[in-house]
């Protein structure tokens, strides 16, 4: 039965670039076996951690996201994701990468179009030297600590690729002022720094170069 609802699955997905439907998944051994079987070198790839504070970080931005990585061969050529998280940047297998999110929950995402062998070298190369990283929860772009969206950010524009949206707080809160401000407010002690710079999953999510081509949720 597992067998041929993950091929199933696959035929439906396809392997192209075309906008993925949403994937009902009953266990995580049937998510991280479709996700394998459609994962790229320099996929991105979304999560939703079941915390509080992450949560409320996502809501700021209109989102259902809170975290994100890059999809990678690693030496023995499985599937990796390359991610900044606490407390330091590393790699992790994408299943392990896939089961800290919530019910199933996560999205990947390709760039529209195909990357030579030698930009996917670059990105690979970029994200391993940001490997071992401290984590920032200030998330300031600007500073030499690492967040999960300023990674891939970095590594995307290693060739030249800007993925998401840089923004000061003061742009991002704009756009969601009700729901953040307390949130942000408690945050930073009472002291938003309004001219920080920062990116955000959601900017990457909603980046209009990337394709969906597979989104994950729990059988209803």
């Amino acid at each position: 039965m597992f067998r041929i609802t993950t091929i199933s699955l696959i035929i439906t997905l396809g392997i192209s670039s075309a906008n993925a439907s949403e994937q009902s998944f009953q266990s995580w051994d049937e998510a991280c076996a479709v996700a394998k079987s459609i994962a790229q070198e320099g996929d991105l790839v979304f999560t939703d951690i079941p915390n509080v504070i992450f949560r409320n970080v996502a809501a700021s931005s209109k989102t259902w996201t809170s975290h994100i990585g890059i999809i990678f061969r690693g030496d023995r050529g499985e599937w990796i994701v390359s991610e900044s998280k606490v407390p330091l940047s590393k790699e992790v297998p994408l299943c392990e990468f896939l089961r800290n999110s919530s019910e199933y929950l996560f999205e990947i995402k390709r760039f529209h179009r195909p990357l030579s062998p030698v930009e996917i070298g670059r990105l690979h190369e970029t994200a391993d030297s940001m490997l071992h990283k401290l984590y920032t929860f200030g998330f300031d772009f600007d500073s030499d600590r690492m967040f999960c969206s300023k990674f891939v950010y970095l590594v995307y524009q290693s060739i030249g690729i800007r993925a998401g949206k840089l923004q000061t707080f003061r742009e991002l809160l704009a756009e969601n002022p009700v729901s953040s401000l307390t949130f942000w407010k408690w945050w930073f002690f009472g002291r938003i720094p309004w001219d920080r710079r920062t990116v955000t999953p959601a900017s990457q999510l909603r980046d209009p170069q990337f394709t969906s081509v597979l989104k994950g949720s729990s059988v209803k």
